[in-house]
């Protein structure tokens, strides 16, 4: 599976840039085609200049949830791009806008003792760091058309109460933090197990082994590969 690097992935259209930012390597998509873009989450204030040196204005900024290592650059790309309408799952949409429910209140304490006393990051360290609710908000499901792509939204509680994931037609799944490679799902206070395995494992469960994963932290893979590494039965 080759890495992102702003090239269409594995040659087919739309054009997928993959954004990481600090030591957390938290993922911005940037899905662009004919001129038109999609966000899949906003985890750094400097997203909105790189749109900008690239000349796009998105048409819609996903969340994948509600924590504010996916948040950062929200305000940032609303006050830049203000017709952009976001989307959220309804539990997500209610959170972000509190600090402690977004966890940008106790953000700085799991950032230093996962990553050390040298951790540096003024975003990580806004406490109080809150944002406007969503445009377009679902509470289980939902399907919108963008350019000639469906896209549709599940609620896949879990890794956080109002987690989503998201397939576009032939690109792939963008699953913010409910399927990673390398790293559990319960990373905060909040994380479900029992929603987990009883409404999210079923979904994840029917997804094909060829299908392209677009994870909110660390490189893209392919289904097969995390379950070769026996992610399933972890859980």
């Amino acid at each position: 599976m080759p890495k992102l690097n702003g090239i269409s992935i594995i040659g087919k259209r739309p054009t997928i840039l993959q954004l990481s930012y600090g030591v957390e390597r938290a993922n911005t998509y940037v899905i662009e085609e004919d001129g038109h873009a999609i966000l899949i989450d906003a985890c750094s204030k400097d997203v909105a200049k790189e749109l900008k040196k690239r000349n796009l204005s998105p048409d819609y900024l996903v969340l994948t949830h509600e924590h504010c290592d996916h948040l950062w650059g929200l305000n940032a790309i609303r006050s830049a791009f203000p017709n952009v309408q976001v989307v959220a799952q309804e539990y997500c949409n209610e959170a972000i806008g509190d600090p402690k429910r977004n966890k940008a209140k106790q953000y700085h304490i799991y950032a230093t003792m996962r990553f050390g006393e040298s951790y540096q990051n003024a975003e990580a360290r806004n406490r109080t760091y809150s944002c406007a609710p969503a445009e377009i908000v679902f509470k289980d499901k939902l399907k919108l058309m963008w350019n000639g792509h469906e896209i549709t939204f599940r609620h896949t509680p879990g890794h956080s109460p109002g987690s989503m994931l998201i397939h576009i037609d032939d690109v792939g799944i963008f699953s913010g933090d409910s399927i990673l490679q390398e790293e559990t799902f319960l990373k905060f206070d909040g994380g479900d197990e029992a929603a987990f395995n009883s409404i999210t494992l079923p979904i994840i469960i029917r997804i094909p082994d060829e299908t392209v994963v677009f994870p909110g932290h660390g490189e893209v893979f392919q289904m097969k590969e995390w379950r070769s590494n026996g992610r399933i039965a972890e859980r």
